[in-house]
């Protein structure tokens, strides 16, 4: 059951915590393979914010547990960061956390760091595995698509698991090619 005990949500426009994963079995795998926990930041408005002005926390009495790094997080963007443990920020890559998201009972804050202000919190309950938590979220959404129609791919119905299949450096030579779009049955 996913119970929150304590929910802020900031001004309109403001930089949020739209979504959190405290439980990640494989549903959202990092570049290194691994699956570690996820946090999902939103800016609604309709200019640019300065990451760098916030920081994470999964701590009341440490505010400023892990600041963001610095770039600007464009209107109605969104960007993922993973609650690792492993402090990386990578420019134009990845970024995980100094710290780790509780499946237990936790916490999860977003700080202005100017007045070390809560600009968006979650106090929670027992989170179920590959299962994610946030607010609702009304509006239009654009769908982009990733590949142009007929876009050349390559297929493989897996009889045993394949490990890095995800990676970019992975060898896909042995699968079949094919235009998309592709499904299954």
């Amino acid at each position: 059951l996913l119970v929150v005990c304590s929910l802020t949500l900031p001004a309109l426009g403001e930089l949020r915590i739209t979504e959190f994963m405290a439980s990640n079995g494989g549903a959202v795998i990092a570049q290194d393979g691994s699956s570690p926990d996820w946090i999902e930041l939103h800016n609604a408005s309709d200019s640019p914010v300065e990451l760098a002005d916030y920081a994470l926390t999964n701590s009341m009495d440490d505010l400023v547990k892990w600041p963001l790094p610095a770039g600007a997080l464009a209107p109605g963007a969104y960007r993922l960061v993973f609650a690792s443990g492993e402090d990386q920020r990578e420019v134009g890559g990845e970024w995980h956390t100094n710290f780790k998201l509780s499946k237990e009972t936790g916490y999860l804050a977003l700080v202005r760091l100017a007045d070390a202000s809560v600009v968006s919190e979650y106090a929670y309950e027992d989170q179920l595995e590959d299962v994610s938590f946030g607010v609702a979220q009304t509006g239009s959404v654009e769908v982009v698509p990733m590949l142009e129609e007929a876009s050349p791919g390559k297929w493989l119905v897996p009889t045993r698991e394949i490990a890095n299949w995800q990676a970019r450096e992975f060898n896909d030579a042995s699968w079949q090619s094919a235009t998309t779009g592709f499904g299954y049955e």
